[in-house]
């Protein structure tokens, strides 16, 4: 049976919740690490004395409970509130989009690429946080996956004229625009078009800082054209940066 390195999320929960310390390095069969019945596990050959690097490895370990870290691999274990902060969504929905892209559900660590793909989209923030538990090069391509798969798999499915059929759209027009754009003998699909800014931060790339500049707003934004159904569902999205001649 194949053993595995405990992940550091198992190592805190071990300790906060059983007072029981596993060291690094230390391996986990899959069984187990899936079941997660740590009250039935029996301990053999356990070590009793502690040395400094054992101390060392216990202090990181609570360093990590105090600063709130998300373990994206398993997001169940997380504060609600904490996963809302960093991905704008709630846990539930998070495996939803989990589950629509298998490819990416499968991968080695995608929970942790999704999750890292969603919260540089939501807040910008630096790689140079510790909430992967990965450096920086294994993190970017983690993300560049993400990216990828979704735009493949996910994005079809879910954005654009060819993911819903005109029946479906005509399904969700609400009473007043029916009564004013539709006939009484057939029910049409009614799309509503508009465009809106969307203002973004300043960004590090000089070429892109300069096309998504405004003079008009005097700002970086952004100009998407938005289709919609008049119940508010959003049909697709296009447009690009605002360049300025």
């Amino acid at each position: 049976m194949e053993r595995i390195h405990i992940p550091m999320s198992i190592r805190v929960k071990l300790l906060c919740d059983l007072s029981f310390y596993v060291p690094q390095n230390c391996r986990i069969c899959n069984f187990n690490l899936r079941s997660r019945l740590w009250d039935n596990l029996i301990v053999e050959n356990g070590n009793n004395s502690f040395t400094a690097a054992f101390i060392e490895d216990l202090v990181s370990l609570l360093k990590n409970q105090i600063g709130h870290n998300i373990y994206f691999q398993n997001i169940e274990d997380s504060d609600d509130h904490l996963v809302y902060y960093w991905l704008g969504m709630s846990k539930h929905q998070f495996k939803q989009i989990l589950d629509e892209v298998p490819r990416l559900n499968n991968a080695h660590r995608g929970a942790t690429a999704l999750a890292a793909y969603l919260t540089k989209l939501k807040t910008g923030d630096s790689d140079k946080r510790r909430l992967y538990e990965t450096i920086r090069n294994t993190l970017e391509r983690l993300r560049s996956i993400a990216r990828e798969l979704q735009t493949q798999d996910f994005v079809p499915q879910n954005l654009g004229l060819q993911h819903m059929t005109r029946q479906k759209i005509a399904e969700g027009n609400l009473i007043i625009p029916n009564g004013l754009f539709a006939s009484t003998n057939q029910i049409k699909p009614i799309v509503i078009m508009d465009g809106t800014y969307v203002f973004i931060q300043k960004n590090s790339n000089y070429k892109y800082q300069k096309q998504t500049y405004s003079m008009h707003k005097l700002s970086n934004l952004v100009k998407p054209f938005i289709l919609t159904y008049t119940d508010g569902y959003i049909l697709d999205v296009l447009g690009h940066p605002v360049q300025q001649q």
